[in-house]
């Protein structure tokens, strides 16, 4: 069986919190964006050129050429080193606007190390009605992006509220030590097992 990167790991790790961590994860010196997700999802996708990483899930039972629900857990390029996160959401915002159709998008909140932000697209050609909710969170080493997307507009308030508190844990963690941590933070009923 082939062994996955540790990125990978450790990105599809911060999705699934009750496995078992503790005994997969050695420390090591990698950054990643933690997620405290309590819902089921499995990995559909994950790539890591040793720079860049990125990790899809979707819920359990659909897959990614259909999926409904989408979580993304990326790391851009450590080589550009930790970008700031407001000029970086600003491609991001051009490249969906050149697909045409109706896009509505807007900042939640924002500070120095983050950006929550949100968008909706309606009526671009090839591409179903659809939004997303994302943060992008400046690390030490890096610049990561956690983003939740739906199809199907509206997304429901409850379901919204849900997802943007989520998003606003997403913490970066560096190691074994640290993503043990932010578990024991999110989950402290697990951390008593451990």
């Amino acid at each position: 069986m082939p062994r996955l990167p540790l990125r990978i790991v450790l990105a599809a790790l911060v999705l699934v919190p009750f496995l078992a961590a503790c005994q997969l994860l050695k420390p090591q010196d990698v950054e990643t964006l933690y997620l405290p997700d309590r819902e089921k999802w499995q990995v559909a996708n994950a790539q890591d050129d040793g720079h860049a990483t990125i990790v899809e899930c979707v819920p359990t039972g659909q897959k990614l050429e259909s999926w409904r629900e989408l979580i993304t857990i990326q790391a851009f390029d450590d080589r550009q080193g930790p970008q700031a996160p407001r000029p970086v959401m600003d491609k991001l915002e051009a490249s969906m606007r050149a697909r045409g159709g109706e896009l509505d998008w807007h900042v939640i909140e924002e500070d120095a190390q983050s950006v929550l932000y949100e968008w909706t697209i309606r009526g671009a050609k090839g591409v179903e009605d659809q939004g997303e909710l994302a943060r992008l969170v400046k690390g030490k080493d890096a610049l990561h992006r956690a983003a939740y997307a739906y199809k199907g507009l509206p997304l429901a308030p409850e379901r919204r509220t849900d997802r943007l508190d989520l998003l606003r844990k997403a913490r970066v963690v560096k190691g074994a030590d640290e993503y043990h941590a932010a578990v024991a933070e999110a989950f402290p009923e697990s951390a008593a097992k451990h």
